[in-house]
Parts: structure tokens; C-alpha cells; sequence
């Protein structure tokens, strides 16, 4: 239990699934087949300022939960320099990137595991954007951070 947090890279092609046979349901569970998931590119664990950072850049400030937000190359790089700043002067996390409560979310603390995942969330979009830059750099993929909790 907790807030799992992931983000997905889309196929930019139309995928052929033996698992679905194309269809996007898995005849398994009759849930969404993985293939329109796309590929994990980053995974995170109860890392409760992405989650809050995401709803209020991404999401429109609504709450969200196992639903795909679009995250674009652009609010990467913005976090990217938000996390820098926030490793820059940790003092600056609460106006930055604060944390958020809820049940199972983890910490609220600002303390050398908060900058611990600041660190890693910067270190894991730094390497999405340098990976799609230069194997995609004409057609990027779209991207889509997804949590469950």
C-alpha cells in the first residue's frame, strides 16, 4: 500500500499486441493491456512533492489516481531546474516543491530523504530528456506520469 508513482513513455507507432491481439484489452483481467501503457521509464515510491508538483502543473490542481496525466518534455525540463534549485538552497523545498498527506503518502518531512528524491527525481527526467533527445530529437515520444495510491 502507498503511492506508486510512474512514468510511461507511449509508442509513437500503433503497437501489435499478442497479448490483446491489438485490441488494448487483456483478455486476463479485461483491464488495459500494458501495450497502451508503453514502456516504464521511471519508477518512484511514495515520493509525495512529484505527486503534489504534478497535480498542480499538470493536472490542473484536481486530484488525480491510476489515470495518465500527459507529461511533456517541457514541464520535465522545468522540474528539472526546480529540483536544482531546490538541491541548491534545501530551504526553498516548502516554497518549491512542498510535500503533501494523505494516507500512505509518505513523509512530510524536509530532511536528507526529501532531498534524497528530489535528487533522484531530477536524475530520472534528466535522463528521459537526454535519451529522447538523442534518439528522438525530430518526433519526440509523449510521455504520462501515472500514480496509484
Amino acid at each position: 500500500m502507498g503511492l506508486d508513482q510512474n512514468i510511461y513513455r507511449k509508442p509513437n507507432e500503433p503497437v501489435v499486441c499478442d497479448v490483446c491481439n491489438s485490441t488494448g484489452i487483456d483478455p486476463q483481467w479485461g483491464g488495459m493491456c500494458d501495450c497502451l501503457r508503453g514502456e516504464e521509464v521511471a519508477y518512484f515510491r511514495k515520493v509525495n512533492f512529484l505527486h503534489k508538483w504534478v497535480e498542480d502543473h499538470l493536472n490542473e490542481g484536481r486530484e488525480t489516481n491510476c489515470e495518465d496525466i500527459p507529461f511533456h518534455l517541457e514541464a520535465m525540463a522545468g522540474l528539472i531546474k526546480t529540483c536544482n534549485e531546490v538541491l541548491h538552497h534545501p530551504e526553498r523545498g516548502p516554497e518549491l516543491l512542498p510535500t503533501m498527506g494523505r494516507f500512505f503518502f509518505g513523509s512530510e518531512a524536509y530532511d536528507e530523504y526529501y532531498l534524497k528524491d528530489v535528487e533522484a527525481v531530477r536524475d530520472a527526467l534528466w535522463n528521459i530528456l537526454n535519451t529522447e533527445l538523442a534518439r528522438h530529437p525530430a518526433t519526440p515520444h509523449q510521455y504520462v506520469y501515472i500514480s496509484s495510491w
